[in-house]
């Protein structure tokens, strides 16, 4: 019931979102007082988790508690916090591989997602820090101010779309292309596999290839994407005299 509580609370501030800049958040953390042992194997040094009330975890450090808040937001954008008051008590913490994430200061992680037609910002950060004497302090109480600005209209961002492809004029041939990297095509491929009879009468110099790489389009209809394809560099060896 106290996870439920705190949810809410974020949620209820983060609501405020819609109609300012910034907004206060005020947050208590109540820790347990022993870890939880986590030990399937009956190891001799088994896995000491801290915990409070609410947290959540992630495997890259599965000993140390996140705090987190998912809310809604209008659209996309960024997230910034500023802290406003923060409280610390004395961890007695047992050393592990994960105190390579505690720093001096709290980080926090910020991330907007879409579901459907709504988006999600959600917050998170390891609510303990390394004092400058080595010890390791935990976050009691917490006051923050977060600021939602929205990312600006996708149609300023866009720009003109073009209206003349660049396979409008010329002699077009279609090459399937399976790996990445660089590729080597020879006077050979092009003139029997590809099959262009006048090749002697080209002009090496002229000849551009285009493609824009394949791969899924973007989720999101206001991600950047090319509306036409984009031309590749190419070295062509022996071209000065404009024949192959």
């Amino acid at each position: 019931m106290k996870r439920i509580f705190l949810s809410l609370l974020f949620i209820t501030g983060f609501s405020f979102l819609y109609g300012q800049n910034a907004h206060p958040i005020s947050l208590q953390l109540k820790w347990a007082d022993e870890p939880i042992i986590h030990n399937p194997f009956d190891l001799d040094d088994p896995m000491e988790i801290l915990s409070f009330d609410g947290a959540v975890y992630q495997n890259a450090h599965p000993t140390l508690p996140l705090a987190s808040s998912q809310f809604q937001v209008p659209t996309k954008g960024k997230i910034s916090i500023e802290i406003i008051n923060v409280e610390y008590e004395h961890l007695d913490k047992k050393p592990t591989q994960d105190d390579f994430f505690i720093k001096d200061r709290l980080i926090f992680d910020k991330n907007i997602t879409q579901s459907r037609k709504d988006f999600f910002a959600e917050i998170t950060f390891i609510p303990i820090i390394k004092s400058p004497s080595g010890d390791f302090q935990k976050v009691v109480n917490i006051e923050l101010n977060v600021f939602y600005t929205p990312t600006p209209s996708s149609a300023v961002l866009r720009g003109p779309n073009t209206f003349t492809s660049a396979l409008a004029d010329g002699d077009i041939y279609k090459i399937r292309v399976t790996s990445d990297g660089m590729h080597k095509l020879t006077y050979d491929f092009l003139k029997n596999d590809l099959g262009i009879d006048n090749l002697d009468n080209i002009d090496p110099r002229k000849i551009q290839f285009f493609g824009n790489g394949g791969g899924m389009l973007p989720e999101l209809v206001d991600e950047f994407r090319y509306d036409d394809l984009e031309e590749n560099a190419v070295f062509i060896q022996g071209e000065d005299d404009g024949k192959f």
